[in-house]
C-alpha cells in the first residue's frame, strides 16, 4: 500500500540532499569530538537494594520510542530511515488496555567523521522521540496520576539527549517521567564491570534467597561528570 510524502517527510527528504551537496562541495565538516564521560565505579551494596510492590496504576502509561534503519552509506555520511512511535495504555476493568498509537515517518542523514556517526545518529532520534512525547503530552491531556516512558538515560537539553523543552512540560502537568537505560557505558562496578549486569546477577541472587521481591529497585548510583560541548543546554 503505497503512503503519500507528507510536508515533513518532503522536507527532510530535501535537507538531506542539501547536506550531500554541502559535502560534495566542500568536504566533511571538522567538528568536535563526541562528548566523554567520566566512568563511575559504584560498590554493590546491599543496603540500596529495596523491595518494590506492584500495583496497577490508576492513570494513562505514554511510552515513546524511534528505530532507525540504514539506507544508503558511505566513510563520512550516512541516510536512514525513522519511524517513531508511541503508545497509551490504560488499565480498565484490571486489565492494561491499549487506548491511543500513532507513529511519524522520518528521512535524515548525517555527515560527520565515522567516530561522531553514532552519537549524531542517536541525536536525531532523541531530538524525535521529544517532540512525539511533548506532542502526545499536550494533546492527550496528561497530568498528574500519568507516566510517560522514555529509552533512555534521564538527560535532558543538548545534543544527544531528550529536549528540555519535554522536562518542562511534564513538570508543569506533573506527569511522572520514567527514564529506562538498556545500557550505560560509563556505570561501572567496584570491580570494573557492567554495573547494569552486575546488579542485575545480584539483584537475582538475592530474590532466590527470598531476601528481596522479584521487583525491585536499586538506588542511589552516583553518576560521573560529562565532558563535552552542546551537551547539556544553557
Amino acid at each position: 500500500m503505497e503512503r503519500a510524502l507528507t510536508d515533513g517527510l518532503r522536507r527532510e527528504i530535501f535537507e538531506v540532499v542539501e547536506d550531500l551537496k554541502r559535502y560534495v562541495d566542500g568536504g566533511v565538516p571538522v567538528g568536535e569530538p563526541p562528548p566523554e564521560g567520566e566512568p563511575s565505579f559504584e560498590e554493590v551494596s546491599r543496603e540500596k537494594f529495596t523491595s518494590l510492590a506492584s500495583s496497577k496504576p490508576k492513570g494513562r502509561m505514554l511510552s515513546v520510542d524511534a528505530s532507525f534503519y540504514p539506507l544508503l552509506s558511505g566513510n563520512y555520511w550516512r541516510v536512514g530511515v525513522s519511524r517513531c512511535a508511541y503508545v497509551v495504555v490504560e488499565v480498565q476493568a484490571g486489565r492494561p488496555i491499549v487506548v491511543d498509537e500513532g507513529f511519524e515517518d522520518h528521512v535524515f542523514g548525517v555527515v560527520c567523521p565515522p567516530a561522531r556517526r553514532l552519537y549524531e545518529i542517536w541525536s536525531r532520534l532523541r531530538r524525535f522521540e521529544s517532540e512525539l512525547a511533548l506532542q502526545a503530552l499536550k494533546s492527550l491531556n496528561l497530568g498528574e496520576r500519568d507516566f510517560c516512558l522514555l529509552d533512555g538515560a534521564a538527560y535532558f537539553g543538548g545534543a544527544k539527549n531528550f529536549l528540555l523543552d519535554l522536562y518542562e512540560e511534564a513538570k508543569r502537568r506533573r506527569v511522572r517521567m520514567v527514564t529506562i537505560p538498556k545500557r550505560s557505558l560509563r556505570l561501572l562496578d567496584g570491580q570494573g564491570r557492567d554495573l547494569l549486569a552486575s546488579l542485575s546477577l545480584t539483584g537475582e541472587r538475592l530474590y532466590r534467597d527470598g531476601s528481596l521481591r522479584e521487583t525491585w529497585i536499586y538506588y542511589p548510583v552516583r553518576v560521573g561528570r560529562v565532558r563535552g560541548l552542546r551537551l547539556y543546554a544553557k
